[in-house]
């Protein structure tokens, strides 16, 4: 019984050196961590300009997809968007005359001389720029002899090599942004669109309103508007006008169904979202092969950046495995994923819903009326006007 005081007193000294030792060390675990958080944070920055190649999501900056390559800041620079020159405010400047883009490999020589044909049609003296994607040097020629037509050699040995996998479509958004930095505004079509009149006016105007300095863009919800109306509804339009909200990458042409059900999970890794958003039905994909873009400062830092990033990194625009025949639901083609991927349509319609609240009101025209699309659709060459007036 006497070791009892003894045992208490080296019980308690015990107890006091623990306590002490705790807290004086309390601080060290929660600064290590603050500082692990810290550096796992600066990993996203990349360069001499510390620019950020993780895509954060614009309504919680706070939810961050995992870190692009730091190899790809040399084609930002490249493309001219790690930096604000040559940006367009369209508040302050003139819409720029929109240079028509597309690209096309020997499988779609004929109908890329077709959208050209009809191009010709309605603009004749407008420069049109043709990617080759992969064409016989004969097609090349005859390419190179056309009027208002600037030929150029798409440069896969300047990328990674799974770019050259044409149908993953990673050269596409490379393309669209390096005509943005040429022209500064573009109409990027396929070799299927079709241009059926002269004026584009009624589409330019839903962007020229931005120097009325009367824009209006607000996260509202777009219940009861009228949704992918065919031709050219004037009241719609007349609203959209006074509204002044629409996003200066314009689609135009509606896939038929949602975005959530026809994109790889694996997407979101990189490019993060909010999935119930994405599965309601006003967030629907639209096609990517026929868009209007304008090169501003929201469209680069929103958009363009994060889809040339994707272009270029191996597991964000085609995740494996992948297929492009989906699987719907039954009717339901927004809710349920379709077991299906649309590469650069998947991933710019995510990045645009992101930016849009989920509303396509925001993204697209509501105007078409001044297209076709038709696939495995060419007119016999000698019947093709293809001539300047």
């Amino acid at each position: 019984m006497r070791r009892k005081p003894s045992l208490l007193i080296a019980a308690i000294v015990t107890l006091l050196v623990v306590v002490f030792y705790f807290g004086s060390n309390l601080s060290q675990p929660l600064l290590y961590s603050l500082k692990n958080e810290d550096d796992e944070g600066k990993k996203c920055f990349c360069g001499s300009n510390l620019q950020d190649f993780c895509y954060r999501l614009p309504e919680n900056e706070s939810i961050v997809g995992q870190q692009f390559n730091c190899a790809y800041e040399v084609y930002l620079e490249r493309f001219g968007l790690s930096d604000q020159a040559g940006y367009v405010d369209l508040e302050k400047d003139d819409l720029p005359n929109p240079v028509f883009v597309t690209a096309f490999s020997n499988s779609h020589y004929n109908e890329g001389l077709t959208l050209i044909s009809t191009i010709r049609k309605y603009f004749p003296n407008q420069k049109v720029v043709v990617y080759d994607l992969g064409m016989h040097p004969v097609r090349v020629k005859t390419l190179q002899t056309l009027c208002n037509v600037e030929y150029r050699k798409f440069r896969f040995r300047n990328y990674p090599p799974y770019v050259r996998h044409l149908h993953e479509y990673r050269w596409k958004p490379l393309l669209i942004a390096e005509t943005l930095n040429d022209f500064r505004s573009i109409w990027y079509m396929d070799a299927s669109i079709r241009i059926k009149t002269s004026n584009l006016e009624h589409i330019y105007d839903l962007l020229r309103c931005r120097q009325s300095g009367r824009r209006i863009y607000q996260n509202f919800t777009s219940t009861g508007r009228a949704t992918s109306p065919a031709g050219w509804d004037r009241s719609i339009w007349k609203r959209n006008l006074l509204e002044c909200s629409k996003i200066p990458y314009m689609f135009h042409s509606f896939t038929g169904h949602g975005i959530y059900a026809t994109t790889h999970p694996d997407v979101y890794r990189f490019i993060p979202t909010n999935f119930d958003k994405l599965k309601t039905e006003k967030a629907q994909m639209y096609e990517a092969g026929l868009v209007f873009v304008v090169k501003t400062r929201e469209v680069v830092e929103n958009l363009l950046k994060w889809y040339v990033l994707c272009a270029l990194e191996k597991e964000c625009m085609a995740p494996l495995p992948f297929t492009a025949q989906c699987q719907f639901d039954g009717n339901d083609r927004y809710k349920a994923f379709a077991n299906c991927h649309r590469f650069d349509q998947s991933v710019i319609n995510v990045l645009v819903a992101n930016m849009a609240n989920y509303d396509r009101h925001f993204y697209v025209s509501d105007i078409a009326d001044f297209f076709s699309v038709e696939r495995n659709s060419a007119e016999e060459l000698e019947n093709l006007n293809l001539r300047c007036e």
